[in-house]
Parts: structure tokens; sequence; C-alpha cells
């Protein structure tokens, strides 16, 4: 997650820089000092990098980096990042989670090398987390959470289900 993190907020300093550089080149190209071709190759830069922002920042808002139960069973912890890379943790109920066998994963394998699909009923992104990457305080309320009751149904020996 502090990759991703680094990744968005250096898109944000990336973009910003290359806008930047954006209104000399168009004050330099006016009075003759750059050609046409160099003062058109910046401002498609500062477009691409900015389409790259918005379209990576799109991605990184639905990566789960912390999956957390709570205690009585009831609520789900996703931690998400934001639009400027921070931390934004989102709560929904545990009843509104969709269990792997009813949601677009039914035929799929757990697996702690794979991203992994999590639907919620109330909110109409998708969000994905990763078993490698991502924090799980709790594999068994996660794994009865998300419809994998019986544990031999796991596929990789590297699950701490202690």
């Amino acid at each position: 997650m502090s990759w991703l993190r680094f990744a968005s907020r250096f898109k944000l300093f990336q973009v910003g820089f290359i806008l930047a550089c954006t209104f000399p080149s168009h004050y330099w190209y006016t009075h003759g000092m750059i050609s046409k071709y160099v003062f058109w190759m910046t401002v498609g830069t500062a477009t691409s990098t900015t389409l790259a922002l918005f379209i990576l920042s799109y991605f990184f808002r639905r990566i789960v980096g912390e999956l957390w139960i709570s205690d009585d069973g009831q609520e789900i912890l996703l931690s998400t990042l934001t639009f400027w890379g921070n931390r934004q943790n989102r709560y929904f109920p545990v009843d509104s989670v969709i269990a792997w066998g009813d949601g677009k994963m039914a035929n799929k394998v757990l697996s702690y090398d794979t991203i992994q699909h999590l639907e919620i009923n109330e909110v109409k992104e998708k969000f994905y987390y990763s078993l490698q990457y991502g924090k799980v305080y709790d594999w068994q309320k996660m794994f009865k959470v998300i419809g994998y009751e019986d544990e031999n149904q796991l596929n990789d020996d590297r699950f701490d289900k202690t």
C-alpha cells in the first residue's frame, strides 16, 4: 500500500511540474523563442500525464490496503487511498458484502498470489485486495464473510489460519 501511496503522490507532483512548464513554454512560443513542435510536445506531455493521473487514481482508490472485521462481526473496515494519496477508512455492514459464491468470483479459487475482487451491495465501486500485500487482521472472520467457511477449500499453505 505504501508503494501505491508513493506512486499516487508522485503522479501529483509530476502533473504539477509539467503543468508549470506549460505556461512558460506558451510565453516562449508566442515570442518565437521555441518552435511550434516543442510547444505542442509540452502541451501533449501535460495532457498525457494529467490523463494518466486520473486513470491511475481511479484504480488506486479501489485497492484495499487493510481489511478488518469488528469483534462482534457486524462491521467491516476497508482501508483505501484517496485521490491525494491519503488513507481513507470506509465502514460497511458485514451483511452487505457479497459472498464469493453469489458474486462474480463464484468459479475462482482463493489464492495468496492473485488480486481478489470484493463486492459490496451498498456501493457501486468495486474493491480489490491482495492477500499477499494487504493486511487482514482476522483470517477466520474474513474467510467466513467472503464465503470460504471450509478451510479445506483454500489452495495455499501460506495462510496463517491460527
